[in-house]
């Protein structure tokens, strides 16, 4: 029976994982569908909506959607619905279970001494008991404290009045704390997830960034290195051309005749051999000294504070603890004074002059 249990217990956790909302924690309330298939809570998916634009960003794969796609899904509505009658059934059946572990019949004190067979007058505050008059005069009670059992019984109705009224306050104060606690928690829980979004943005606009000055960086890279290349190729034809020409005229200025005289004329028309022609000569070019070199991520950095917002944001202005004889406007961020008198309001942080 213990296995049952265990078995239908780690599978009641599985379900309420599957038809819980990943943004708060609970099982749906008014769930809503996504284009991209991903379920929320109406509330939930609302809180991180994009209200200027009318956008909703999917808290789990970022896919962007117009708020009017969203869709309420009505078959996961009545799943949820069944599954917690279900629940809420399986609860007290467990509690009508456990309820009949103890004694099931609260028995009276007997109203008679067993053993005097005498009525129960007296209440023996040593021994907490109920005993008769002749008991009291016994030794067993000789030194005890006695009083008549009705004055027993009302003081103790009247203690047992006062811890009730007590425990009636403290569970009203641990149900108030109980209550706060939730609504942190479903606090943070929204906090969580939406500072998520928020720096899940804010990364991918610097990603974005350093990706487009990545393309750029490379792009000019590409068009100086392409230049480089068509002026060394260019140099590169000259110096050949040259070449070319000196190895046919020293192979011309080679060439005996038998006759000096008519090589001496030959040798005297040769332009290069008359001439003092100006070599062209091997030229450099070293793209690692230019501006694609060196502190790359530092010149990045400084322009990338152009798009980065280190300013402070919009101060918001808390109206619990606003002076009474204070207007606030409806964004909370920015107040104004009124001049006729305003009774206090009843907020316990409601600020006050002395």
């Amino acid at each position: 029976m213990a296995c049952r249990r265990d078995s239908v217990s780690s599978c009641g956790e599985s379900l309420d994982r599957e038809l819980s909302c990943s943004i708060c924690f609970e099982l749906f309330c008014d769930p809503t569908c996504l284009p991209c298939d991903h379920n929320y809570c109406l509330s939930c998916i609302q809180q991180l909506s994009d209200s200027p634009t009318g956008w909703i960003t999917c808290p789990d794969c970022r896919q962007q959607c117009e708020r009017e796609r969203l869709r309420p899904n009505r078959l996961l509505g009545s799943i949820v619905s069944t599954y917690k009658e279900l629940k809420l059934q399986e609860d007290e059946r467990s509690k009508v279970l456990d309820g009949g572990r103890g004694d099931r019949v609260c028995r009276k004190t007997a109203s008679v001494c067993l053993q005097h067979k005498e009525t129960l007058k007296l209440f023996c505050e040593d021994d907490q008991t109920a005993i008769c008059l002749i008991c009291g005069l016994s030794r067993a009670h000789k030194d005890h404290h006695l009083k008549p059992i009705e004055e027993a019984e009302e003081q103790y109705q009247k203690k047992k009045s006062q811890d009730i009224q007590k425990i009636e306050g403290d569970l009203i104060k641990l149900n108030t704390s109980w209550r706060e606690q939730k609504n942190q928690i479903s606090e943070v829980k929204v906090q969580l997830h939406f500072l998520t979004y928020e720096i899940r943005s804010q990364f991918d606009q610097m990603h974005q960034y350093l990706y487009k000055e990545e393309k750029e960086a490379i792009s000019e890279l590409k068009e100086e290195g392409k230049w480089a290349i068509k002026s060394l190729e260019t140099q590169l034809q000259l110096i050949t051309q040259e070449k070319n020409l000196l190895e046919v005229e020293l192979e011309f200025l080679k060439k005996e005749d038998n006759d000096w005289i008519t090589d001496l004329q030959k040798y005297k028309t040769s332009k290069r051999s008359v001439e003092k022609v100006e070599m062209p000569e091997a030229m450099s070019y070293d793209l690692a000294h230019g501006v694609h070199r060196g502190p790359i991520q530092y010149r990045t950095w400084k322009r990338m504070l152009n798009i980065v917002q280190i300013g402070p944001k919009k101060l918001t202005l808390d109206p619990e603890s606003a002076h009474p004889s204070l207007e606030l406007t409806s964004d909370y961020t920015s107040v104004q004074d009124y001049s006729k008198d305003v009774t206090s309001p009843d907020r316990p942080k409601c600020f006050t002059l002395a």
